[in-house]
């Protein structure tokens, strides 16, 4: 029987990716309720594999509580937040209600926020609703649920899941696994074991080619990879996921360690230069060169920057360093500058071709 995650202390790693629901909650909030192109009088969050609320210690919160404290900080602006928590077994789902009901007490007032409760098997559950913002939290332990991305990925969706990478890449000819997802052994071989997550992230982006995919990866105690995978079909949307994982990984923007194994970024290496450019940063400057060997738009470079896990902040500073070498042009009325993150301007840039 599988261990039940909810019975123990969580480790590091969890408590990573769950500092990461949480502050991406915030900075979904920050986008939906302020958003002044799409008018709408609710949002909806769905979390379903919600849990009690709390590890086996009850010190540590679970993402719904998560979910919770981040929206009741909300300035809602007299927008209803749809709060729909599910788990497959009921006996947590009645733990949550408790836990809920004596932690928040105000909720009782707040006449912005409605919770649903349901136990359901999550590849039974249905989204029924026709509301635009819709933010989904699949959170779990295997694969087998990835085939709802499909279901659930539409206009207005933004969906977190939890993916057991390791798992992926030791059973990846197992034909249980196979049935989920398909990934050839070869394409394991030659990559590190850190780079485990980006491949499986990889292999999604061609299973999704319309989505926007972006992961971060999670090193267990016990060295086992996990990671999330996040799907918007919203550039938005994958941009304030970023900034998430930047805020969490402030060197890489990547995962839970150093999975470049880049010594002098290392704190804890004799080698650490704070001054030196990482080795990511370094081969995403060989790459955006290389990709613009031929001509692309302002919002081509914004989103090639987004699937290779850099802000625009990044970008602009190797594009403000490689200026000289550029041929740039701008299109309807735009003015000096990359305007990468403006989507009402349009710039083309190009590497000049060596004569």
């Amino acid at each position: 029987m599988a261990k039940d995650m909810h019975q123990e202390e969580w480790d590091s790693a969890t408590l990573t990716k769950l500092d990461i629901f949480e502050q991406y909650v915030h900075k979904w909030l920050d986008v939906v309720i302020n958003d002044k192109k799409f008018l709408c009088d609710t949002v909806e969050i769905y979390d379903l594999f919600c849990g009690s609320g709390f590890d086996g210690t009850k010190t540590h919160k679970g993402s719904p509580l998560r979910i919770l404290d981040a929206v009741i900080k909300r300035n809602k602006k007299d927008k209803k937040v749809k709060l729909y928590f599910n788990d497959i077994q009921d006996y947590k789902i009645q733990e949550l209600r408790k836990n809920i009901n004596d932690h928040y007490p105000c909720l009782k007032n707040d006449k912005n926020i409605e919770i649903k409760y349901t136990a359901y098997d999550v590849s039974d559950y249905k989204i029924l609703s026709k509301k635009y913002y819709k933010l989904i939290l699949l959170d779990q332990y295997g694969i087998k649920h990835l085939e709802r991305i499909r279901n659930f990925l539409y206009k207005g969706t933004d969906i977190l899941i939890f993916v057991s990478s390791g798992h992926i890449r030791r059973f990846c000819e197992d034909k249980n696994f196979q049935k989920y997802i398909d990934i050839p052994k070869e394409t394991f071989e030659k990559k590190t074991f850190y780079e485990t997550h980006k491949t499986i992230t990889e292999y999604l982006r061609k299973l999704f080619p319309k989505a926007c995919i972006s992961p971060f990866t999670l090193i267990k105690d016990n060295d086992n990879i996990n990671g999330l995978v996040f799907f918007s079909n919203h550039i938005k949307g994958q941009e304030q996921f970023l900034k998430t994982t930047w805020k969490i990984d402030k060197d890489f923007g990547e995962g839970n360690c150093n999975i470049e194994g880049d010594y002098e970024k290392d704190k804890n290496s004799l080698f650490y230069n704070p001054d030196t450019p990482s080795l990511k940063i370094q081969r995403f400057k060989e790459e955006l060169k290389n990709y613009l060997k031929e001509t692309r738009s302002n919002s081509e470079i914004r989103q090639f920057s987004y699937n290779c896990g850099f802000l625009t902040n990044h970008t602009q500073e190797i594009l403000k360093e490689i200026k000289n070498d550029l041929d740039i042009s701008y299109h309807n009325g735009s003015v000096r500058g990359f305007h990468l993150i403006d989507e009402d301007k349009k710039v083309t840039i190009k590497i000049k071709d060596k004569k």
